[in-house]
């Protein structure tokens, strides 16, 4: 599984929409065979900042970054953001699902 938690910051005028804004983009990734999750949060500490947290196979990280959604995106997405997203992206092989928080175990 590849991981990928990216903090997105849209331009003023495209804070509100943004969710809407790429929702295209976000329906096609979730139908590649490969995506195991894609899911957007706006952050309740900063509402003009957005999160995805998405997840991928091996296989299906390769096919999302050359799919004609995720250049097109790669194209659109830049000029309505403030600055270059940040991400933090992990691997961790075979794994397909989450995990449960055995620290926080409920009976």
């Amino acid at each position: 599984m590849i991981t990928v938690n990216i903090r997105f910051l849209p331009k003023a005028k495209y804070v509100d929409n943004f969710r809407q804004t790429v929702n295209r983009f976000t329906e096609e990734a979730l139908a590649e065979e490969g995506c195991l999750f894609f899911d957007w949060f706006r952050s309740t500490d900063n509402p003009s900042e957005y999160l995805l947290l998405a997840a991928f196979t091996e296989d299906g990280a390769r096919v999302h970054r050359k799919s004609p959604h995720f250049i097109r995106a790669m194209e659109s997405l830049p000029p309505m953001l403030q600055q270059t997203p940040q991400v933090i992206q992990s691997s961790a092989p075979g794994k397909k699902d989450w995990d449960r928080l055995h620290e926080f175990q409920v009976y």
